[in-house]
Order: C-alpha cells, then sequence, then structure tokens
C-alpha cells in the first residue's frame, strides 16, 4: 500500500517593516474615521467576530454591534481622537499595538471634555492580506472616585 503524505509548506516569508507600517496606517485610518464620526467606517476595521471592550459598559461583541455602538456615540457626541502607539509587534497573521490616545468629546448637550486612555488592540490579518481589529480594550487613566 502506497500511503501519500501531505508534505508541509513553508510559512509565507514576511515584511516586518511593511507589516508594521500597515499597522501604522490603519490606526491612523482608524482616527480619520472616528474623526469624521463615521460609525459605519469606525466598524470596518474590526473583524466579524471582534471584541470592543470599553469603560464602564460590557463587551461589545461583533462588527454590527461595534457599529450600532459607535452610531448611537456620535448621535450624542462630536468626538476626536489621536493615537500614539508605545509598542507595535507582529508575529506572523497577529500583531498587537499597545499606546494612548487623547479624546475631545463634544456632547450634543453639556460641556466639552477630554479624556486620556490607554489601550491596547490586537490585529489579525484577514485572508486578502488586510489587517483588522480583532480585540480592542481601552481604559480610561482618569482615577476612578472612591
Amino acid at each position: 500500500m502506497n500511503a501519500t503524505r501531505a508534505v508541509p509548506q513553508p510559512e509565507p516569508k514576511r515584511d516586518l517593516t511593511a507589516d508594521l507600517k500597515a499597522v501604522g496606517v490603519l490606526h491612523d485610518r482608524y482616527a480619520a474615521a472616528f474623526n469624521s464620526n463615521d460609525a459605519e467606517a469606525v466598524a470596518n476595521f474590526y473583524t466579524e467576530d471582534a471584541v470592543l471592550m470599553l469603560p464602564g459598559i460590557p463587551a461589545i461583541q461583533g462588527r454590527q454591534a461595534i457599529q450600532a455602538m459607535f452610531e448611537e456615540y456620535f448621535k450624542q457626541n462630536a468626538a476626536k481622537i489621536k493615537h500614539t502607539p508605545l509598542d507595535t509587534q507582529v508575529a506572523g497573521d497577529w500583531a498587537y499595538e499597545r499606546g494612548k490616545i487623547r479624546e475631545a468629546i463634544t456632547p450634543m448637550s453639556g460641556q466639552p471634555l477630554e479624556r486620556s486612555l490607554k489601550y491596547l488592540a490586537i490585529l489579525k490579518r484577514q485572508a486578502d492580506g488586510a489587517w483588522r481589529v480583532h480585540v480592542d480594550i481601552d481604559n480610561s487613566n482618569q482615577q476612578r472616585n472612591s
């Protein structure tokens, strides 16, 4: 009996510099979509089954739920963000980026405010080669009142 064995294929060669640049472009485009207060465009930076974890609310699961949350947020607020990446690492089809965010919020009713946040985003390379956010965790730097 002649058994045919599958020969393992080598991992495709990845260009780390190009991957790091692509992750940087992604967060710049994300910020542009956010700063335009475009919920659909923001949601399109997430995988279909992404998880978004924001301060003070339960985790939001799935791109559609993330879009709905941003639609509601942008109805109530005009907001602008600025990302400052502090550490970005790529390992094959996964990457993470840790950084800080400054957010300026102008509620439709109320006084403008600024928030300082830190974030950790886990990104996943898609079949088409594009990077999307798979898990996004943001935490406030403001001290909680006891």
